[in-house]
């Protein structure tokens, strides 16, 4: 792809650890970006940027902080725990624009980012790999449709901070609510992010795997979006977890009432 992007083109910033050319880093970032993330957000009309991709006159890092903050989208890969990656996710959440987090199978997710909405997967599995794209899809056009700012725990503990300094008291009680239910939110994400299948953590908590991933109304951003045969939403999963929950049910009322016979006590001093 061209380094330099027309202008009126949307871009989607990626965020992960790059490394040295023709090490196993690098190849695992070319990877996912060419089998995971190109081929989803290139069908929404964004023009796809990485570090190592921007032009290199002046300093490359006041060129990445300017993508992280300018980028219409940014999706971060939080796979090896990179502080570069982390320190550059961190900016994103602060100005609570269109995010997308992703981190390789089998790793844990910090407790810190551990609410925030997840996609698990494993470049190596390309079961793995059709889901993480069917989910990356369906994360992208659900923040399309929403343009509201992207709730981050950056932007929670700011806004509990002007409540906590308020002087109402119900404030208060709600604000501490809300915080302890992040603390809680957060634990669960990173306790699940440790388990298998592949988790969509956050606030959808789905599981993608092969042939279940997460969905939503289609939308369009600047091109025509594909098609989404074959998804499991995330309405169809509820109606399936409320009928199996069901099932094993009895009604009360329908149950039979079983007919209680007493023997008779003979008398005292009786045969």
């Amino acid at each position: 792809m061209a380094e330099q992007q027309n202008e009126s083109v949307p871009t989607c910033f990626v965020i992960c650890p790059i490394g040295e050319e023709d090490s196993p880093v690098r190849r695992r970032a070319d990877q996912v970006l060419k089998y995971i993330i190109e081929p989803v957000v290139e069908r929404f009309g964004f023009a796809v940027q990485r570090a190592d991709r921007l032009p290199r006159a002046g300093m490359i890092t006041n060129q990445v902080i300017q993508a992280v903050a300018d980028s219409e989208l940014v999706i971060a890969d939080l796979t090896d725990r990179n502080p570069n990656v982390f320190y550059e996710l961190a900016i994103r959440h602060g100005l609570q624009k269109p995010l997308v987090q992703i981190i390789d199978v089998g790793q844990q997710l910090p407790f810190d980012v551990a609410g925030m909405r997840t996609i698990f997967f494993d470049v190596r599995d390309l079961d793995s790999v059709n889901a993480a794209t069917a989910a990356l899809g369906e994360a992208v056009r659900e923040l399309i449709d929403d343009p509201r700012p992207v709730d981050t725990p950056v932007s929670v503990a700011r806004d509990m901070k002007e409540v906590w300094a308020s002087k109402n008291p119900d404030a208060n009680i709600l604000a501490d609510l809300v915080s302890a239910m992040g603390e809680l939110r957060g634990e669960v994400g990173r306790l699940r992010s440790a388990t298998q299948p592949t988790l969509l953590t956050g606030s959808t908590d789905l599981y993608v795997g092969p042939g279940l991933v997460f969905g939503s109304s289609p939308s369009v951003f600047g091109a025509s979006s594909g098609g989404t045969s074959g998804v499991i939403t995330a309405a169809s999963i509820a109606a399936n977890q409320s009928v199996a929950q069901a099932k094993p049910q009895v009604s009360a009322e329908r149950e039979p009432k079983k007919k209680v016979v007493r023997k008779k006590q003979p008398p005292a001093g009786g045969k």
